[in-house]
């Protein structure tokens, strides 16, 4: 129902923290994505990237550069709001690049401060390590332009746009009003008061409790009692890349037990449950669709597990450690028995889709699938010694 409230139930622990950049369960992110908006690429149904043009009032400017970047100045619309009504300006997204990338958020322990791509901008390393205050990449032009230029040694790149999507963040809520940017030859940069010790206070209490947002969706609230968020309507969300604004008022996202979850849907104390990857789970739920009263949409995820090997000290620093564990693990069996036949089996973090695979994809048959044998195992750890 488009008047809500609509619940969706996910297996994940949300913690409240709906930002990324430190470390988030799945449906924290799941809150983080719908409260988000004005990216300056988008990725649209028919799986190709675009410009996102509610976000821009043109297409970029792009220019390359003697040194072999490339240069993108963006000129966002002047009639794009936060949640709060408060104009939303050029500044947020050079405050975005800034603000994650700093050693000052290192120091206060983000997790991932390459920011997306910014890593690829020209001056990122200089910068995100404190050799150099301005970063060089990054200039805010005025209150309704800013560039970014792509460090030559990105490039060329085959999905060259992803290389420029970025996303702003509220200045106003991250740090202390004293805190300011400047932008000159060198690049952008942060007023000298911007040190992990100034703003540490705002960042932690934003961080737990944001209260402006960009997307389609505010966070009401997060009920850590009963581990869900309550998301309400932006009514001041000028749309996606298509112009598609919220059409549900409420959209609750809930835990729900893996056990219980498809008995919460039958009875509607669920309206939704997604990324469901359990085998079991996803027969059970097909059979629910047989009835009539449920609805299921399939898609291909790549959603990998697997086993990471630290190469360079302990048992797995040997090939034939690695090797041994590989045929130890019946990889088919082990997909089959959790997927019951709806996931497969890679060899390495690709896509079905993606064209380098489907060029190569007969050459992957004359790898060593490591298929399961006691025997094999013993022998590489003998011939390893």
């Amino acid at each position: 129902t488009a008047s809500g409230p609509f619940i969706v139930g996910s297996t994940t622990d949300p913690s409240g923290e709906p930002e990324p950049w430190w470390t988030n369960a799945g449906s924290d992110y799941d809150a983080y994505v719908l409260t988000s908006g004005y990216s300056t690429v988008a990725y649209t149904q028919d799986k190709e990237f675009v410009y996102n043009m509610t976000t821009l009032k043109n297409e970029p400017k792009v220019d390359e550069n003697d040194d072999g970047s490339k240069t993108w100045t963006f000129t966002i619309n002047d009639n794009l709001v936060w949640s709060n009504g408060d104009k939303l300006t050029a500044k947020d997204y050079v405050f975005a690049l800034l603000f994650w990338t700093s050693p000052a958020m290192t120091e206060l322990e983000v997790t991932d401060n390459t920011f997306s791509t910014a890593y690829q901008l020209k001056g990122w390393e200089d910068y995100s390590t404190g050799k150099a205050k301005e970063f060089s990449g990054v200039k805010l032009l005025s209150d309704t332009e800013f560039s970014v230029t792509v460090d030559a040694s990105e490039l060329p790149y085959y999905f060259e746009m992803t290389l420029v999507n970025f996303s702003p963040s509220y200045m106003k809520g991250w740090v202390p009003e004293d805190v300011t940017i400047d932008s000159g030859d060198n690049g952008a940069y942060f007023s000298d008061n911007f040190t992990s010790e100034h703003i540490a206070e705002t960042v932690e209490a934003f961080r737990w409790n944001p209260t402006v947002f960009s997307g389609p969706y505010v966070i009401k609230n997060f009920d850590k009692g009963n581990l869900q968020y309550t998301l309400e309507k932006n009514d001041k969300f000028a749309g996606d890349h298509t112009g598609q604004t919220a059409q549900i008022e409420t959209i609750i996202l809930r835990k729900v037990e893996q056990e219980t979850m498809m008995d919460e849907l039958r009875t509607g104390a669920v309206n939704m449950l997604s990324e469901v990857a359990d085998g079991d789970l996803i027969i059970e739920g097909l059979d629910m669709v047989e009835s009539g009263d449920f609805g299921a949409v399939d898609y291909p995820r790549n959603g990998y597990g697997y086993i990471h090997f630290v190469a360079d000290h302990g048992p797995t620093q040997f090939a034939e450690v690695r090797q041994a564990l590989a045929y130890l693990l019946d990889r088919n069996e082990f997909a089959k028995t959790f997927t019951q036949g709806y996931g497969s089996v890679v060899h390495g973090a690709y896509g079905l889709a993606m064209k380098e695979y489907q060029v190569n994809k007969g050459q992957l048959d004359k790898l060593n699938q490591y298929s399961y044998s006691l025997d094999e195992a013993i022998k590489v750890l003998e011939a390893g010694g």
